[in-house]
């Protein structure tokens, strides 16, 4: 939860996607999709490493350290490395040093999947059951088969995965096929209905390649991209095993956060991906600008990742659009970004370093920036209108009110089921508020300064980030970007939930003071030498009071985890479903001794008020699924 708003707008940011309307797959008829009108403006190269180093020089007070690379047409403009892998140490940043690629990872998943393709292993329609053991998926809810497409397109249908996906203890790491059965997510979607970005999702693809090629993914991507590129420099592997020096180099890069206020360091804050083909790979500077090369075709139209110039070619060709839009949000795994130009690419995030790959395949340039920096958009997304230019939109003379927008949204990338259900509203991420101001063209985000505008009829500027707007066949308002679909949702329902949550800590204050009281009574008719002997009843309030402030405890531990693992979260789920029985049996002793009651108002008063309380924990427990820790 610490620093939430920083480093959820910072992710969102990373691309600065335009968003449009429902998403299509590129099988879907297209032919009356809408154009969106836009002017192309891709800078001149000269001039780009002078424009970047004084960008880079503006900024570096709230930097650590930045790598960065710009090519066009195979050939490197720009290479440069500024700021410090160790501050304390006064270590400058050079060509050895590593960085976590994050989820630009899930391009070598991609590619990988593609190359299957190419040799005709697989179908991007195939059914994925086909490739997998008996078995495997335990969770579907729907018979509708998930194909490769589905998978690349982020449209398999799983909620979010947080659970099992990284561990900072070398010795934890397991077989990716452990690590995919012990972090399965329910299935919340029809497949190919809904755009829900899935690390999940893209492991099971890895797993997949592990079986038709009969290898570890990471010796298939050694193998079959890093080899035949020379990228000698990157590594893999979730313990980084199969690269030794990146091992030893990993070991030499510190992480911060850096804002205007605060410098943190985080150490070296390594944490192995147990989902690695999703978010793993680990290399410098170099290494990623040779695979961004490789992602482009050379003079001849050919990439030395395919046998084949029109594998490539149907990679970069989109395969999911927004709704009725010509414009494209999804291609084979690559998301797409609008700048001066149309680019594809991929950002990425760990727990330490940022990272974006972003490619222009009409010009044949391409950009890499690579960050120690926890949720670092000053670069990753700041540097890339340098190199491809700003969007140029312009906006109608007329406008119609903001206002029948504001409300609040919930992500598709969410929890429906499980333990962090609670997240849906408390997430990082999972809660987009959008709230009316005194002006009836502009809204506000909840709990910042920032100002939400119209950009014209469909689309909204919501922190710089382009968020298009349709509604569905239910009259239901969405709002979406690359890695999310923002859903409005029901204003009662919403604030019904909000209360359940605002209950828990009423109900541990609540209980607290109950038991100062009782404590203070105590003492008073101990030193007057009167009779101290509670009734039954008595005895079960102390309890469900107890039970009380228990729940709140766990709901605590749950929230405010710093990982989510089925071995650090059975125990507080285990105990908050004990604790949320005690209230049942209260109520129903009270009910069945309602006669044997003390006559006092206040007494029966404070049985019910006790008995509501501990009920409200108890559905808070149901509700938000807290007992449900194997989700």
């Amino acid at each position: 939860m610490k620093h939430f708003f920083a480093l959820f707008f910072s992710f969102l940011l990373v691309l600065q996607s335009p968003i449009a309307t429902q998403a299509k797959t590129s099988s879907e008829d297209s032919t009356t999709k809408k154009t969106i009108q836009k002017k192309t403006t891709l800078p001149p190269v000269n001039g780009i490493q002078e424009k970047i180093e004084a960008y880079i020089k503006e900024h570096e007070d709230t930097a650590a350290s930045v790598a960065v690379s710009v090519f066009e047409k195979q050939k490197t403009i720009v290479s440069l490395h500024h700021g410090m892998t160790n501050i304390a140490d006064n270590v400058k940043s050079n060509q050895d040093t590593v960085y976590e690629w994050g989820s630009v990872t899930k391009l070598l998943t991609w590619v990988s999947i593609m190359q299957l393709a190419e040799q005709g292993e697989i179908n991007l329609t195939d059914d994925i059951s086909d490739y997998l053991p008996d078995g495997f998926l335990t969770k579907l809810t729907y018979d509708k088969p998930i194909t490769f497409l589905h998978l690349m397109n982020h449209q398999g249908g799983w909620q979010e995965t947080t659970i099992d996906i990284e561990t900072k203890n070398i010795d934890e790491v397991v077989s990716l096929k452990t690590a995919l059965n012990r972090s399965e997510p329910p299935q919340i979607y029809e497949p190919g209905t809904t755009y829900a970005y899935s690390n999940w999702g893209c492991a099971l693809a890895g797993f997949i390649v592990e079986n038709i090629s009969g290898m570890p993914f990471h010796e298939y991507v050694k193998q079959h991209i890093f080899l035949p590129l020379g990228m000698a420099h990157t590594s893999m592997d979730p313990t980084l095993a199969d690269n030794k020096w990146v091992y030893q180099q990993r070991r030499l890069l510190n992480c911060y956060y850096i804002d205007e206020d605060t410098v943190e360091d985080y150490g070296t804050c390594i944490r192995h991906v147990l989902l690695y083909p999703a978010g793993m790979a680990t290399g410098t500077l170099a290494d990623m600008t040779m695979f961004a090369k490789a992602l482009l075709p050379d003079t001849e139209g050919k990439s030395p990742l395919f046998k084949q110039a029109k594998t490539l070619e149907q990679m970069i060709t989109p395969s999911l659009f927004y709704g009725d839009s010509s414009q494209p949000r999804v291609s084979h795994g690559f998301l797409n970004t609008q700048y001066g130009v149309n680019t594809i690419g991929h950002p990425g995030n760990t727990a330490g370093c940022t990272a974006n790959l972003v490619l222009d395949p009409a010009s044949g340039r391409g950009a890499v920036v690579m960050a120690n920096q926890v949720g670092e958009v000053t670069f990753n997304s700041g540097l890339m209108p340098l190199v491809f230019g700003s969007i140029q939109q312009e906006k109608s003379a007329t406008l119609p009110p903001v206002n029948s927008l504001a409300g609040y949204y919930l992500s598709t990338r969410t929890f429906n089921v499980g333990v962090l259900r609670i997240l849906r509203i408390l997430g990082q991420g999972e809660l987009l508020p959008l709230m009316k101001t005194g002006d009836s063209d502009t809204l506000s985000v909840a709990l910042t300064d920032s100002e939400v505008r119209l950009i014209d009829s469909n689309r909204l500027d919501v922190l710089g980030l382009q968020m298009f707007v349709y509604e569905d066949e239910h009259g239901t308002t969405h709002l979406q970007n690359y890695s999310h679909d923002y859903v409005k949702q029901n204003t009662g329902l919403f604030w019904v939930q909000v209360g359940l949550i605002i209950l828990i800590p009423v109900g541990v204050i609540y209980s607290l003071i109950a038991l100062l009281v009782r404590l203070i009574v105590f003492i008073i008719r101990k030193r007057k030498k009167k009779e101290n002997s509670p009734s039954r009843i008595d005895k079960l309030q102390l309890l469900v009071h107890l039970a009380i402030i228990a729940i709140g405890i766990c709901f605590y531990q749950i929230i405010m985890a710093d990982s989510y693992t089925v071995s650090t979260m059975w125990l507080p789920c285990s105990l908050s479903a004990l604790f949320a029985l005690i209230p049942i049996g209260y109520a129903i002793a009270a009910l069945a001794n309602r006669n044997k009651l003390k006559s006092g108002r206040l007494h029966k008063i404070n049985c019910v008020v006790t008995a509501i309380v501990g009920l409200l924990m108890t559905f808070n427990v149901i509700y938000w699924q807290t007992f449900y820790f194997w989700a």
